[in-house]
């Protein structure tokens, strides 16, 4: 894996990238508090099928920037920054799990032209919620941001690690202390803290729509393949309705909880590999 940065929508995304870039392009968003890295075994795994592979920290995730002061993390946002650095690309496959996936649809909705396969891993979008529970929404976001704290200290890296593989133990050790040196930093005090921006931990202000983001999905051109971990605890509501708007071209499931790239990320790299990615 190598390292670089390219501009986003005014700020600096670190990119993961495997591969020889004169081979087809899978670009794969990764979900909530995840990284780029994260995906190491699944893109060695495309690699090794001939596949060029891009994954991106998102913005206040891994090495990417945070953002300024007064600003917050919106769906939009996302896609501004993966508009900004895929502009010169050609047409490419697109991979999103978990919080990656609503990014993922949404993109392949606004720009059909860019996006040659879809596979949603975990990915088909967050319950829905209705409009008359915005208010309190509302209220719950103000009240995290007036109330947010930065991130408590950790003893060291090998700690944070541990804390990556309490909540994945399928993690191979060494993938684990690899993300955890990607994802902290010095703490003032003392020890290490996570680098994702703590506005992370604060509840959106505007509830998510199912209807609106059907819309989005009404416009995906590309085939989609959807991969379900079926011991995951994450389905969304409506999951019929969202399939349905989609032109999906397989549904697969894998033995495994929400995160297959890493519990089954070899079965999962030759789902991704087999879903119109090459």
């Amino acid at each position: 894996m190598i390292e670089r940065y390219v501009q986003g929508s005014g700020l600096r995304v670190c990119l993961c990238e495997w591969g020889d870039p004169t081979d087809p392009t899978v670009i794969i968003l990764h979900g909530y508090l995840d990284q780029g890295a994260a995906w190491t075994d699944v893109a060695e795994g495309l690699v090794a099928r001939g596949l060029h592979v891009l994954a991106p920290d998102h913005r206040g995730h891994g090495r990417s920037d945070h953002v300024p002061a007064g600003g917050y993390y919106h769906f939009p946002d996302y896609l501004r920054d993966l508009d900004a650095w895929t502009a010169d690309l050609a047409p490419f496959a697109l991979v999103g799990h978990s919080m990656g996936g609503t990014v993922a649809c949404m993109y392949a909705g606004v720009r059909p032209e860019r996006v040659r396969a879809l596979a949603l891993v975990e990915g088909t979008g967050p319950h829905s919620v209705g409009d008359e529970d915005a208010p309190q929404q509302l209220l719950t976001h103000l009240n995290h941001v007036a109330r947010l704290r930065p991130h408590s200290a950790m003893p060291d890296v090998d700690d944070a690690a541990a804390r990556l593989r309490r909540f994945n133990p399928d993690m191979r050790p060494a993938l684990a202390r690899q993300l955890a040196e990607r994802a902290t930093e010095p703490h003032p005090d003392g020890g290490v803290r996570w680098r994702w921006d703590p506005l992370h931990r604060t509840r959106a202000a505007a509830p998510f729509s199912l209807a609106r983001f059907l819309h989005f999905l009404a416009r995906v051109k590309a085939p989609t393949s959807t991969i379900i971990g079926t011991k995951s605890p994450f389905q969304p509501d409506q999951l019929d309705a969202r399939l349905a708007a989609l032109p999906v071209i397989a549904q697969h499931t894998l033995d495994c909880g929400h995160n297959p790239h890493f519990d089954r990320p070899d079965a999962l790299a030759a789902l991704i590999a087999g879903a119109g990615s090459s």
